[in-house]
């Protein structure tokens, strides 16, 4: 009995496997060749498990889903999903499956590229005041203050999602990128980051650093390749960071990690 019953299962047994063995093979085959690769270049808004939202050059936002096959290459080097950084600039290779655009491979923009396209259109530092509904005032990290105009193709991300003007509050850390229009600075994007501001407790390993806040509660937060750094005056890298140090650190929570966008000494005073 126990014998037939064995003869009868395994066939029962063997298509099951082979049927789940064909489901993995298709989940990780490859895109097909006839599948036309569209390049997308554009900017993280933020990030979900297995997905990137960005927002194209004709301000247009898409999701993009990874999977496990999609290639990440991080400044010319293999990368993963979690270097990922919202603001970052990024090309996407990308396939159109059903109602799903899917990354062949994700390039983050060369550091020098970045760095060159970005920094002269780009005020980072916190909120002062608003006036109207078409303004913000900015202390920079520099202790400068800054008016910015705001206009309706203007886009918010507040807390990873998108905002409006009425988010803007005094004292929120903010980076925005700027176009000069008629002797006016123009933001084409405003994105809201938490700060931490206090003394370095130590650095762990070559990637981060622990800080204690006013609060006395020590925050972790990580570095990357695209961490901007103001500790010297020429502009400081990681092995800069010395415990002791008062260091304001603008950071986005990216994948239950605290990704640092800018380490800097906090200016005192202010410059108009």
């Amino acid at each position: 009995m126990t014998r037939r019953f064995l003869r009868l299962l395994a066939p029962t047994v063997l298509g099951v496997a082979t049927a789940l063995l064909a489901a993995q093979a298709v989940a990780e085959d490859p895109p097909k060749a006839n599948q036309k690769t569209v390049e997308m270049r554009g900017r993280i808004v933020r990030t979900a498990p297995d997905q990137i939202i960005m927002t194209t050059a004709e301000n247009k936002e898409v999701v993009v889903h990874t999977r496990p096959l999609t290639r990440f290459m991080i400044h010319g080097r293999p990368g993963r999903f979690t270097d990922l950084q919202v603001g970052s600039t990024i090309t996407v290779a990308t396939v159109t499956e059903g109602d799903r655009v899917f990354a062949n491979t994700v390039t983050l923009a060369a550091a020098s590229e970045d760095v060159a396209t970005d920094n002269a259109n780009l005020i980072e530092g916190t909120v002062v005041r608003t006036i109207g509904t078409d303004q913000v005032v900015v202390q920079g990290i520099d202790g400068t203050e800054r008016t910015v105009f705001v206009d309706p193709a203007t886009v918010f991300q507040i807390s990873g999602r998108t905002g409006r003007f009425v988010d803007l509050r005094a004292g929120l850390p903010i980076s925005i990128q700027v176009d000069e229009r008629d002797s006016r600075k123009v933001a084409r994007r405003v994105v809201a980051f938490t700060s931490v501001n206090g003394q370095i407790v130590r650095t762990v390993g070559t990637d981060q650093v622990i800080v204690r806040g006013p609060d006395n509660r020590e925050v972790a937060v990580f570095v990357s390749p695209q961490t901007r750094f103001r500790l010297t005056p020429q502009g400081g890298t990681f092995a800069d960071l010395r415990q002791g140090t008062n260091v304001t650190v603008f950071f986005n929570t990216t994948n239950q990690r605290n990704m640092a966008q800018h380490v800097f000494v906090p200016h005192t005073g202010t410059r108009r």
